[in-house]
């Protein structure tokens, strides 16, 4: 029998073996790769998605450290977004608080926030791309998991 696969392509994220973790929790076979894979290799494998890791370091700044601010925070989520169909319209998540998109790219929609951050999620549900920058895979998420499932 063939399993569906997840790749989480690894860009220096500090998560990358949690979130493989939490998708082989979901029933999903997971593998972490680097990002210098080949792309040739990624889909000679198949995969029925990718999931890309950031790096600890803001995405602004060339020279910055890993302290960042990281918290909890009341994050509103779109019901009509695939991703939380079936979720209450908000709840608490774990993200980085200092950076944000300026510019939602072509063809994908806003579809979470917080009271401080515009573009926490978003979605071009057409090709079924998605985007977050909350951590639905740690446990201080509300709801995280059930955004995977």
């Amino acid at each position: 029998m063939k399993h569906q696969l997840i790749i989480v392509l690894d860009f220096g994220g500090q998560y990358n073996q949690l979130i493989a973790r939490r998708v082989r929790e979901c029933g999903v076979y997971c593998e972490v790769k680097p990002y210098t894979t080949p792309l040739d290799a990624l889909k000679a494998q198949n995969p029925i998605g990718f999931i890309f890791t950031g790096g600890p370091n803001s995405v602004y700044d060339a020279q910055a450290d890993s302290a960042r601010e990281y918290g909890k925070t009341v994050t509103y989520y779109d019901p009509d977004c695939r991703l939380f169909r079936d979720l209450p319209n908000c709840g608490v998540s774990w993200m980085s608080h200092g950076d944000y998109m300026a510019k939602v790219p072509e063809g994908f929609a806003l579809v979470a926030h917080t009271d401080a951050c515009p573009n926490v999620a978003i979605a071009d549900e057409r090709r079924g791309f998605y985007g977050v920058q909350y951590h639905p895979e740690v446990n201080h998420t509300e709801h995280g998991l059930d955004t995977v499932s």
